[in-house]
Parts: C-alpha cells; sequence; structure tokens
C-alpha cells in the first residue's frame, strides 16, 4: 500500500503489515496458548519470519504466561546486520530472521510491534518439539540401584 507499506523485497506474495496511520501504534498478537494447551508436551523451538524494510520503531516480542520472555528489535537487528532503517530494497534491511529457543525461553504469544509508518513481515513459521523428559532424582537412584543388583546377581551366578 503506498505510504503505508512496501512489500519486503523480492516479496511478490501476500504479505502482512501493521500501520499505527500515522499516530500512536499498533500491534498485533499470535496467540499459541491453544495450540501449546492441546499438546501439554509440545513447545515452541524455532520460530523464523520474513521481515521486510526493517524499521527502528518495529519490533517482535515473545511472552509466556504475560511474562516478555525476549524480544527482538529493528534496531539491534539494524545494528547487527549494518542495514540502514526503511531500506526495501537493502539485503541488510530484508532479512529472514531465525530464531531458535531453548525450552527455558518458551513463549506462548508473539506480539508485533510498531510505532511508525508500518512493519512488514511474511512467511512466519514455528517449530515444535517434545519437552525432554526428566528423570528425577529417586528415579535415578532407584535406577543405580538396580544395575547394581543385577551387576552383582550376575557375579553371583559365574561363581
Amino acid at each position: 500500500m503506498p505510504n503505508v507499506a512496501a512489500a519486503p523485497a523480492n516479496d511478490t506474495t501476500c504479505f502482512a503489515y501493521l500501520t499505527n496511520n500515522g499516530s500512536g501504534s499498533a500491534s498485533f498478537t499470535f496467540d499459541y496458548s491453544q495450540l501449546l494447551a492441546a499438546n501439554a508436551d509440545t513447545g515452541i523451538t524455532y520460530l523464523g519470519f520474513y521481515w521486510g524494510s526493517v524499521d527502528r520503531y518495529n519490533d517482535f516480542n515473545f511472552y509466556s504466561g504475560g511474562n516478555l520472555v525476549s524480544s527482538i528489535t529493528g534496531n539491534s537487528l539494524l545494528s547487527a546486520l549494518g542495514g540502514s532503517a526503511g531500506n526495501q530494497t537493502g539485503d541488510g534491511s530484508n532479512v529472514y530472521v531465525n530464531i531458535d529457543f531453548s525450552f527455558a525461553e518458551q513463549f506462548d504469544r508473539l506480539v508485533i510491534n510498531t510505532s511508525g509508518i508500518a512493519g512488514e513481515f511474511d512467511n512466519i513459521v514455528i517449530g515444535l518439539s517434545q519437552r525432554p523428559v526428566l528423570v528425577s532424582s529417586p528415579a535415578t537412584h532407584a535406577l543405580l540401584l538396580l544395575g547394581l543388583a543385577a551387576i552383582g546377581l550376575r557375579l553371583r551366578r559365574k561363581k
């Protein structure tokens, strides 16, 4: 849309954008809580998206149960890539962002914010993984004792 949003560089597909319509700020929330609740032993361990013409006034925030757990700002991304804000064609300002999360960094909501003309993005992908099964300390000791008992019985039979 002219003067509101620009397609990310080389993106000829239908893309998403968020605009504040010239004042204040705007946000959009992707809520994954029902998906995660339906798959109780699953967590989001990957997020990827194409961020077009990155601007300093756009950011992606990750929440778990209402608490901010991580964020990526347009400012930090531009600094890391040497891009220039709002550049609609530059490689440093139009990038596919890949983020790996540990289970300690789990999030259930992604909130995209802009306090400027627009924030453009496309191809949001999440990756789900099974949570690792943790063996409790008493169970570990029980397995160790069982193993030692089996070794003892085996040695006793050999004699």
